[in-house]
């Protein structure tokens, strides 16, 4: 069996700067807030209004970059926060609870989408 994790260059992958996204068709997030679990369409709304401030348009497909790679690296980011997490204070433990719970009804969403298409 193929190991993808033994293919020559993959770890450059995880560095890999990419240029800024250009101008293209269509909004990703327009499409998928309203296919998202009501509990955590505000915060997919707060990401998009955050990428057209940072980057003066929506998250587009044929917009130059690579958004498998796009999203293996913010996977990856992910972790590291995650594990810089300090749990002393019960705040944190609520505050780590709730996300868990919008992460979980995230995640199963997407899992039956990919089974219903």
């Amino acid at each position: 069996m193929h190991d993808p994790f033994s293919s020559p260059g993959l770890l450059d992958l995880a560095a890999r700067d990419q240029l800024a996204p250009r101008l293209s068709e269509g909004d990703v997030w327009a499409e998928v807030i309203p296919t998202l679990p009501p509990e955590i369409r505000a915060d997919a709304e707060a990401r998009r209004r955050l990428g057209i401030e940072r980057y003066g348009l929506p998250l587009q497909r044929g917009n130059g970059r690579d958004m498998v790679l796009d999203g293996y690296q913010e996977a990856l980011d992910g972790i590291a926060y995650a594990a810089g997490i300090e749990v002393g204070d019960p705040a944190t433990v609520d505050e780590i609870r709730r996300l868990t719970v919008r992460l979980a009804l995230l995640y199963q969403h997407l899992l039956w989408r990919r089974n219903d298409g």
